[in-house]
């Protein structure tokens, strides 16, 4: 081509096409660069990162795959904000991923998606000290699960706690293919759980029984695993418990404290197992104590002490 011959279109279409194509791969070098260090606790240096994916995917040209991309940038890049304390400008991150994901058609996947997404930006909020934003994002999180029908009822517990542990349940639905692991039945219970958490802080204790309740069958319908499995099970027992004799029901947490206590000291001997060992013990002394039974009450407190000893030594 001579020095003043004009460029043929489609030679000006390749080299737009061309750029593109390097600007779309930088940006998913950089989000992958990001989330690599976020995963070990680098967070200043992600965050330099995300900062470069955001902008990179920001500046490609508009569709349905860049609005999911310039979602799926924003919404890492709050959960590493998020985990670094900075709780404001992760929640305006979090807000904008949530228009985004919003406006994108209905499919399974990106219900997970925008499910996950409330429940993150729930918790954040609650570390913001903001249990009340929190509480509405976690219903409207459980109820778009439900109502999509991505998991099938495993039964709605009555509002008095079962006298030992509930009978098995029917187990959730298989996963939907497009949803990433641990799968929609833990998503249900974990997020079942950190509502039922928000709600005793704001003082709904009767809603939080509700959620306590479904998050325990839900647990306990997922197959035997390791010792998380049985910790998170010990967990809501123990929350739950903590919930009842808050609301003056001594007799019901103390059947709870125990299958907690069962459960925790079945779940190994490392020195986070002690410590949740001691705090069950703890809270369980405390509620026999407000029932009238001081010396078992004292035997249990004994027995936090020992176990936080060989925690601290």
């Amino acid at each position: 081509m001579s020095a003043g011959a004009a460029m043929s279109p489609r030679a000006g279409t390749n080299t737009r096409a061309a750029t593109s194509t390097r600007a779309a791969a930088f940006a998913r070098l950089a989000a992958r660069r990001a989330r690599q260090l976020a995963e070990v606790g680098q967070s200043d240096q992600a965050e330099c990162w995300f900062d470069k994916a955001q902008g990179a995917f920001d500046a490609l040209p508009a569709g349905p795959r860049r609005q999911l991309d310039r979602a799926r940038i924003r919404a890492n890049r709050a959960n590493n904000l998020a985990q670094a304390d900075r709780y404001a400008e992760a929640e305006l991150l979090y807000a904008e991923a949530q228009q985004l994901f919003d406006g994108l058609p209905e499919a399974g996947s990106l219900m997970i998606a925008r499910v996950r997404l409330r429940a993150n930006r729930a918790g954040n909020l609650e570390r913001a000290d903001q249990p009340q934003q929190a509480e509405d994002l976690y219903a409207q999180a459980q109820a778009m699960l439900t109502s999509a029908g991505e998991l099938h009822r495993v039964g709605e517990p009555g509002a008095n706690p079962p006298a030992a542990d509930p009978p098995a349940a029917d187990p959730p639905a298989a996963d939907p293919p497009a949803a990433d692991p641990p799968g929609v039945g833990q998503l249900m219970a974990g997020l079942c759980l950190a509502r039922a958490d928000n709600l005793v802080v704001i003082g709904q204790y009767a809603d939080a029984e509700a959620c306590y309740a479904r998050a325990q069958v839900l647990l306990d319908a997922m197959p035997d695993g390791v010792n998380e499995g049985l910790r998170e099970r010990a967990r809501v027992r123990m929350n739950r418990a903590t919930n009842l004799a808050l609301g003056g029901r001594s007799a019901q947490a103390e059947v709870l404290y125990e299958q907690a206590q069962s459960l925790f000291d079945a779940a190994g001997d490392d020195r986070a197992a002690r410590s949740q060992q001691a705090a069950v013990r703890s809270n369980r002394g405390r509620n026999l104590e407000a029932m009238g039974l001081p010396e078992a009450a004292q035997s249990l407190f004994e027995q936090a002490r020992r176990l936080l000893e060989r925690t601290e030594g």
